[in-house]
């Protein structure tokens, strides 16, 4: 990871080695002829790429900056993937977490800093402790010294408390790499994709933090009962330093889906008047 950095227009912020674990096929941007090119597991598996986070523009620096570092291939999603075709996106969506994981480098255009469009701000290294104080991730997740899996869902959800996307599905599309999980895409369906995210999770997980959301809402009346699962992340806003008990009684049983909602057995604290306290382990 030297050398990462962040730059209004583009940046690199990430170098790892790759697998050749790639869809079945991958658009790449030639940054010489400007031509995009389908690539195949085998040889998109022996290319390095430059990935971009919405930094095309007019000018094609990011191009620049790409051929610049020895790199000859660009990937961007304004561009690389075929959104008439729902099977591409959803693939594409699905894949985009281990494309940019596994990219050389990649660029990042902050629109919102004061400056030239070649104006570099910074390492990644360097502006570890900001970007952790804006985003609430671990400085040991930025530098690869902490596992991802290793922090709990909830923490995790909560790294997405406060982000805003165009479409409510993406709230929850844009998280599928965080949690290492795989769902169709269905646009349209609003909120119900955060739930079949949440559904996605549990069916590989016994982490009960999953469940210690709160409601961001008062719930009165008929309303007052509502399900296990969370609304969106921002009910995860507080989950931040949630740690799970290191205990040889934690819950390792199983967790299933059934037709009427959240299958778990575990002990119940019965405290009276409907309230019940379930131990979350964490």
């Amino acid at each position: 990871m030297d050398g990462d950095a962040f730059v209004p227009t583009s940046v690199p912020i990430l170098r790892t080695h790759r697998s050749s674990q790639f869809p079945l096929m991958m658009r790449l941007l030639n940054a010489i002829t400007l031509e995009l090119e389908p690539f195949s597991d085998t040889r998109a598996s022996a290319v390095s790429y430059a990935i971009l986070s919405h930094t095309w523009g007019d000018d094609e620096v990011t191009c620049e900056k790409a051929i610049e570092l020895g790199l000859n291939y660009v990937w961007s999603d304004t561009c690389c993937i075929d959104k008439s075709s729902s099977a591409e996106l959803s693939e594409a969506i699905n894949s985009m977490f281990r494309w940019y994981k596994e990219a050389e480098v990649c660029f990042a255009f902050l629109s919102d800093l004061p400056g030239g469009s070649d104006n570099a701000v910074g390492t990644k290294i360097e502006l570890q402790e900001a970007v952790t104080l804006a985003t609430r991730i671990p400085q040991g997740i930025l530098d690869g010294s902490i596992s991802l899996s290793s922090i709990p869902l909830a923490a995790r959800m909560s790294w997405a408390a406060n982000r805003d996307t165009t479409r409510p599905e993406d709230e929850a599309y844009c998280l599928l790499g965080i949690f290492d999980v795989s769902m169709s895409m269905i646009y349209g369906e609003g909120s119900k994709a955060f739930q079949r995210l949440q559904e996605e999770i549990l069916r590989k997980t016994t982490d009960l933090s999953i469940f210690a959301w709160k409601a961001t809402e008062r719930l009165i009346g008929v309303d007052r009962f509502r399900g296990i699962l969370a609304q969106s992340p921002s009910e995860f806003a507080d989950c931040g330093d949630i740690e799970l008990l290191n205990s040889q009684f934690r819950f390792r049983d199983e967790i299933s889906l059934t037709n009427k909602g959240v299958k778990i057995s575990m002990l119940l604290h019965n405290f009276g008047q409907g309230r019940f306290l379930m131990n979350l382990d964490c």
